[in-house]
């Protein structure tokens, strides 16, 4: 494998990905790598095959960066879809089709396999099948689709340890790759003016007397929220005053329990639900807290979290799969167990207690995520990885 030093020329990576808005794990991380591994002389184009939203792909063309919108009508028009990629990938010359999520890996791999010679790698985001297996006739073929085709790739990478051994257990790809997603730690806010911090807090219905708890998760099961809820539920039965709450997330399946559990509880004056904000508003937001919690049930790495505490505020995380990862030994998040109210009632009664350890946790997460998660470092590990598929 080569040297960074060693690099002559700019290697050149095609990244597909299924859309590029909204600021999902995947997302976010590309948009931040892309220029990390420009200063590495990796050169980066997109494909954006869906186009549903496309706010980063505006911003990564402000920076220099071409992406192409394949607008495919349907996620399983494959014809469509690949005589739109062909035309992009045999016009160009690029070392290595980079791909995210299903379908982007799906799309990279059927590109390598019908018309490119070129080296590929799948990227894994989330959690295979191991502990969910797939049930219906429709999940299992897909299941089998992505089996199959994320075998021929000549890399495998997933972003936790978690990640590659839950991919490891179903379908035996004991070769997995680990690099953990980065944060861009320089770019991210770590105060907010006061005036700003009142204003903005005043627009979500906060006082700056309240205890203000941000929750950035989608509205599924997997990300607990329902614990939380409980937890408050705790704290007012011990007759403390209760925070104020804000999900900020995709509705997904869990959302009809969830504001049926605000509802039964009479939790409307303190939880709210907020659609997903600009990335740059979610990070006012979250500095605007007093915390940021994540209490999930499971998390392949948690890119909300490592960005939750670059911005230096106290951060509550389950002791879970990439929350684990990702906090080590460091002390820098308080950590409960997953699917326990009475210990999360209880961390937030502490840090509302106690300004100096809030303060001192945020200080140490912080510093965690600068040392072990810089997007740099991310990037580092990213060109060895396009560099081993090319010197192969």
């Amino acid at each position: 494998m080569k040297s960074l030093g060693n690099l002559t020329k700019n290697i050149r990576i095609l990244c597909v990905i299924e859309t590029l808005g909204f600021g999902g794990g995947a997302e976010q991380l590309v948009f931040s790598l892309a220029p990390a591994l420009r200063e590495l002389n990796v050169d980066v184009e997109f494909i954006d095959l869906f186009s549903w939203h496309d706010d980063m792909g505006v911003d990564l063309e402000n920076m220099g960066f071409r992406v192409h919108r394949l607008n495919i009508s349907h996620r399983w028009s494959l014809f469509e879809g690949l005589l739109k990629l062909h035309n992009i990938v045999t016009r160009n010359q690029f070392d290595v089709l980079w791909g995210h999520l299903y379908f982007g890996n799906l799309y990279v791999q059927l590109a390598k396999l019908l018309f490119s010679n070129i080296p590929s790698i799948i990227t894994l985001h989330s959690y295979g099948y191991n502990n969910d297996p797939p049930k219906s006739v429709p999940a299992k073929i897909k299941t089998y689709v992505e089996g199959w085709l994320g075998s021929k790739a000549n890399l495998r990478v997933g972003v936790s340890h978690a990640v590659a051994k839950d991919y490891a257990a179903y379908f035996g790809w004991n070769d997995v790759q680990v690099v953990y997603n980065g944060v861009p730690t320089l770019n991210i806010p770590t105060q907010l003016a006061t005036a700003d911090r009142t204003l903005l807090r005043t627009s979500h219905g906060v006082d700056e007397a309240d205890f203000l708890i941000v929750v950035p998760a989608r509205l599924v099961r997997q990300k607990g929220h329902i614990y939380l809820l409980r937890a408050l539920e705790i704290l007012k039965a011990k007759d403390i005053r209760l925070p104020k709450v804000i999900f900020i997330g995709v509705k997904g399946g869990d959302s009809f329990s969830i504001q049926l559990f605000i509802d039964d509880h009479q939790f409307e004056s303190v939880v709210s639900i907020k659609e997903p904000l600009p990335h740059p508003d979610l990070l006012r937001l979250m500095l605007a807290s007093d915390v940021v919690i994540l209490p999930s049930l499971r998390e392949p790495f948690g890119i909300a979290a490592a960005e939750a505490m670059t911005t230096g505020k106290p951060v509550i995380l389950t002791k879970v799969d990439g929350f684990i990862e990702l906090v080590g030994d460091s002390e820098g998040a308080l950590m409960v167990q997953s699917e326990s109210a009475e210990e999360l009632a209880d961390a937030i009664q502490r840090l509302m207690m106690n300004f100096k350890f809030a303060e001192e946790l945020g200080a140490k997460g912080r510093q965690r995520i600068i040392d072990n998660f810089d997007i740099h470092h991310c990037a580092s590990a990213w060109c060895y990885q396009f560099l081993s598929v090319i010197n192969h």
